[in-house]
């Protein structure tokens, strides 16, 4: 029987077997980055966030880190943000009181209390800043019930957007340079906060404390 995921995409299982995009030494998701913030100026900063709202954002997004990192209440502001919601109490209702959604319920109340189910919010929870998050699921497949075993952060730069709504969140791979790939159904775990609207790329709070 084929599972297909909310938005109608056929899963593959065996996609579920492995990492998409783990970080990488060289190649299209490389670890190694240069500095953005250091001697930027009020017009290289213009062209920074041009270059990301056109669909070029690694600029962006390095210096979106690099704020965090040298302004601390920039940081703190955001650190209360992410606080705030991660902290909140997680709550599961089954959909009705059908048997199977009982079960259901339950086994995602067990799940969400596992210990990385909060340092999952958290991570997500960088979407604030940058406008997007994405993590990968790591599935632990020992068992005849698969279930996510770990979530991976994934650096924003690994992803694009469509060039058409930018709003798609896609994989950078070598296999389509410009547009990047799909994400696998079941493998991702993606926020994308409403801050403001527009392209995601232009919602996040860095965008606006930039100039500051």
């Amino acid at each position: 029987m084929p599972l297909y995921d909310a938005y109608g995409r056929p899963v593959r299982t065996q996609a579920l077997t492995r990492e998409h995009s783990a970080p990488q030494l060289t190649g299209i998701r490389t670890i190694w980055t240069d500095t953005v913030a250091g001697g930027l100026t009020p017009q290289g900063l213009a062209s920074v966030l041009r270059s990301a709202a056109d669909g070029d954002h690694d600029s962006y997004l390095v210096l979106a880190e690099e704020m965090e990192e040298r302004d601390l209440h920039y940081a703190c502001e955001l650190s209360k943000r992410k606080l705030a919601v991660s902290r909140l109490p997680i709550t599961v209702e089954a959909y009705s009181d059908a048997a199977k959604d009982i079960e259901i319920a339950d086994s995602v109340r067990d799940l969400v209390r596992k210990p990385g189910f909060r340092n999952l919010a958290k991570d997500l929870l960088d979407a604030l800043g940058k406008g997007y998050s994405v993590c990968e699921i790591l599935w632990d497949r020992s068992g005849s019930r698969w279930k996510p075993k770990a979530y991976k952060w994934r650096d924003p730069r690994f992803f694009t957007f469509d060039q058409v709504s930018r709003s798609e969140i896609r994989l950078r791979d070598e296999a389509d340079l410009m547009e990047g790939i799909p994400l696998e159904p079941f493998c991702f775990i993606c926020h994308l906060p409403r801050i403001k609207s527009g392209i995601p790329i232009r919602g996040g709070i860095a965008r606006l404390s930039a100039w500051a």
